[in-house]
C-alpha cells in the first residue's frame, strides 16, 4: 500500500492504482475525456494532468497513466496545472467547438474562446471507441488512421469493414457524439452469419445465451438497449453478464 499525499492530505492505495483513482477514492476531482472504466488507459486527452513530486524532482503526469509510488506527492490544482489544463481545453475547443462536454470543461476552467483554428471536427482523438471496440467487443473493427494532424479514427484502409457486428459500444463511449448508429449498421450486422445459428447482438456479445426478437433482428428498433441502460446505467457490451446456462 503505498503512501502518497494528493493536496496535502495523505492517501494510501493498493499497489499498481492509479493517481487518478486514488484520487478519486480520496474524493479529490480530476477532469478526463478519455479515461473509461473497462479498457487500458492511453492518456490521450490529457485532461487529467497532475503535478507529481518525487525525489526533489517535479513533473507533470497525466494520472489516468501513471501509477502511484511510495512517497510522492501529487498536487491537482496548482496554477501550472490549471494553466496547462486550460491551454489543452483551447485546443479540444478548437477542433470540436460544438462538443458539450468540451463547452462544460471550457466553462468551469474559464476558457471562453480560443486562440486557434476552429476545425469543427467531432472527434477528438481520444480513442474510447477504439479501445473498445478491440478490448471489450473484441471485433477490432475501428482504429487510427494517418499521423499527426492528418491523424483521424476509421475502419482499415478507409472501406467498409465486415469485422463491425453492430453493437453499438462505440456509440455508447464516445464523450462528444462524434459517432452515431445508423440503420445501415444494423442491417450489415443482421446479414452476416452469427456463431451457432445466433442473429442477436445481445447473445453474441454473451449477454444473454437466446432472445426471441419482436423486431425481427431490427437492432435499432431493439428496446434491450434501454432496458441494460435502466440496470446498469451503461451499455450491454460494456457491462456484460454470464450467458444463461
Amino acid at each position: 500500500m503505498p503512501n502518497v499525499t494528493i493536496n496535502g492530505k495523505p492517501v494510501s492505495a493498493p499497489e499498481g492504482t492509479t493517481i487518478l483513482a486514488a484520487a478519486r477514492s480520496a474524493g479529490v476531482e480530476i477532469p478526463s475525456l478519455c479515461e473509461r472504466e473497462g479498457v487500458s488507459p492511453c492518456g490521450s486527452c490529457r485532461v487529467c494532468l497532475v503535478e507529481v513530486r518525487q525525489a526533489s524532482e517535479t513533473r507533470f503526469a497525466a494520472s489516468c497513466q501513471h501509477a502511484v509510488r511510495e512517497g510522492m506527492e501529487i498536487l491537482t490544482d496548482t496554477s501550472r496545472v490549471r494553466r496547462a489544463r486550460r491551454i489543452i481545453i483551447e485546443l479540444m475547443l478548437a477542433r470540436s467547438p460544438d462538443s458539450a462536454a468540451i463547452k462544460d470543461l471550457a466553462a468551469k476552467y474559464g476558457v471562453g474562446g480560443t486562440r486557434f483554428s476552429i476545425k469543427h471536427e467531432d472527434c477528438i482523438l481520444c480513442g474510447r471507441c477504439v479501445q473498445v471496440c478491440s478490448e471489450v467487443v473484441g471485433a477490432g473493427a475501428l482504429g487510427f488512421i494517418g499521423r499527426g494532424s492528418e491523424r483521424r479514427v476509421g475502419v482499415p484502409m478507409g472501406t467498409h469493414y465486415e469485422a463491425c457486428i453492430g453493437c453499438g459500444a462505440c456509440t455508447y463511449v464516445c464523450p462528444t457524439g462524434a459517432i452515431q448508429m445508423e440503420a445501415e449498421a444494423a442491417k450489415r450486422f443482421r446479414s452476416r452469419s452469427m456463431p451457432g445459428g445466433l442473429r442477436c447482438r445481445h447473445a453474441r456479445l454473451g449477454s444473454v445465451s437466446f432472445r426471441a426478437c419482436a423486431h425481427n433482428f431490427q437492432c435499432s428498433r431493439c428496446d434491450f438497449d434501454q432496458t441494460f441502460e435502466d440496470s446498469f446505467k451503461n451499455h450491454p457490451s460494456i457491462v456484460v453478464k454470464p450467458a444463461a446456462s
